[in-house]
């Protein structure tokens, strides 16, 4: 098999653009029996920070908890076929395997870029209610441009009858095992806050508004902010930029608006977390404050900000009270999060 070797700083950068960028005269094939395997979280915290990998180590307890106890063959027989369809970008063989709205989500998946399964993927399967999550295809989605995005592909069964009734990007490893890591909040509450998650950020790439148009109250406050730079002359004729940051305040109505113009005027869009912390807002049960680094690319803009999200999950579908994005450049007091709000 072959595997990519980068320096560990242009490897830094290549993690942190999502692997748009490609350098075809860096790869080097190698037997994968000749590598040295990292068997435990402990050797990984000379390749990273302390609190990274002990969060990750959180996860693997996590995960191991959570793991199915469904007989897998079934499940693992279908994702052999879902794998072979891919490759043939053939939906039709799928049809019997997957809910209606699995199957709308993967033809939605299969108009993503011209997308391709990048090597053998190794599942795991974890248990979270009525529902078995089988993580995850790697895929490779790509654009005009030279335009490239790397995600794996979660695909959610329904336990009773085992069929797709849904499908995800996974979130990142930092992301994720900073969730997973909360030990205080049981596993059913961690676990939906990933598939939310998950599926928020999967609507926006795969341009589902209608289910968007369903997670935000009618009375959700939407909060936008923008750079504003100003440029001034000083006593000795040198320019000055100073930054200011305009918010806007927009109505759920406005902001769908909004949405269908960057679906409609982009080729893709691709957002991707790469750091959160969440919290109960006001001791309320089930309503969660979240925020998050947000990476957002799209054929004509991208940018790096905060977004924070109030989610009411005390309902069948969650509910978004509160949506907020501020600039990168946001100084760290004036950030939104779940203190920022009374919800009554």
């Amino acid at each position: 098999r072959a595997v990519k070797c980068y320096d560990p700083e242009v490897y830094s950068i290549i993690n942190a653009l999502d692997e748009q960028i490609d350098f075809p005269g860096s790869k080097k094939s190698i037997a994968i029996d000749k590598v040295k395997k990292i068997n435990k979280v402990e050797e990984m915290k000379t390749y990273a920070d302390k609190e990274i990998a002990k969060s990750m180590e959180k996860s693997e307890e996590f995960m191991a908890a959570v793991e199915s106890s469904e007989p897998q063959s079934d499940y693992l027989k279908t994702m052999e076929k879902i794998e072979k369809a891919i490759a043939k970008k053939d939906i039709n063989s799928l049809e019997k395997y997957f809910t209606p709205d699995g199957l709308q989500m993967l033809r939605d998946l299969f108009s993503y870029g011209d997308g391709k399964i990048i090597c053998k993927p190794t599942y795991k399967l974890l248990e979270f209610g009525d529902e078995v999550l089988c993580r995850s295809i790697p895929m490779q989605f790509d654009f005009k441009g030279n335009v490239n995005f790397i995600r794996d592909v979660v695909f959610r069964f329904d336990k009773n009858t085992k069929k797709v009734k849904s499908i995800a990007f996974r979130l990142t490893d930092i992301t994720e095992s900073q969730i997973f890591a909360k030990e205080k909040w049981s596993d059913d509450a961690r676990l939906t806050l990933i598939n939310f998650i998950e599926d928020y950020q999967t609507a926006y790439a795969l341009k589902r508004k209608e289910y968007l148009n369903q997670i935000y109250s009618e009375s959700a406050l939407i909060i936008v902010g923008s750079v504003l730079k100003e440029t001034k002359k000083t006593d000795d004729i040198r320019l000055d930029e100073k930054v200011r940051i305009k918010y806007d305040t927009l109505s759920k109505n406005q902001y769908m608006k909004r949405l269908d113009r960057v679906f409609a005027n982009n080729e893709f869009v691709n957002i991707r977390f790469t750091n959160t912390s969440f919290n109960t807002v006001n001791n309320i049960n089930n309503v969660i404050g979240v925020q998050l680094k947000q990476e957002y690319f799209s054929s004509n803009y991208g940018d790096v900000g905060y977004l924070f999200l109030m989610v009411d999950l005390r309902h069948e579908k969650p509910i978004i009270h509160v949506r907020t994005w501020q600039p990168n450049e946001t100084p760290v007091d004036d950030i939104i999060t779940d203190k920022s709000f009374v919800f009554m």
